[in-house]
């Protein structure tokens, strides 16, 4: 009995294990092509603003914290609820020079322009 349930664990971690080297080759290969290119992260602004600082700077930490694509842009995208809130959220991050916030219109031109 013990040793199915070892034979069970150690199948269970070489499946996993398997799994984890698949995705990280996978990553590896997708990688290579997307280095050249900026990504674009667009976050729509939904009029609550903790709720809106919050998801920016989410994004914010999460692009900072894997580091592996240097060239990437975050769109805060104003969809015209509360214009005193867009403001605002230029203010809070007026010194990431990533982040922009802009309007729903213009936001075809802020992706094609960079």
């Amino acid at each position: 009995m013990l040793k199915i349930i070892v034979c069970l664990f150690l199948t269970a971690f070489c499946v996993l294990g398997i799994i984890s080297a698949f995705y990280l080759l996978m990553l590896l290969f997708l990688r290579r092509g997307a280095e050249k290119r900026t990504a674009y992260f667009v976050i729509p602004l939904t009029g609550e603003l903790n709720s809106d600082v919050r998801a920016v700077m989410y994004a914010y930490e999460r692009i900072n914290l894997f580091a592996e694509n240097k060239s990437y842009k975050i769109a805060a995208a104003d969809m015209g609820k509360n214009h005193s809130e867009a403001q605002e959220i230029k203010r809070i991050f007026a010194l990431c020079e990533c982040v922009k916030v802009v309007k729903r219109e213009e936001l075809p031109l802020y992706i094609d322009e960079n």
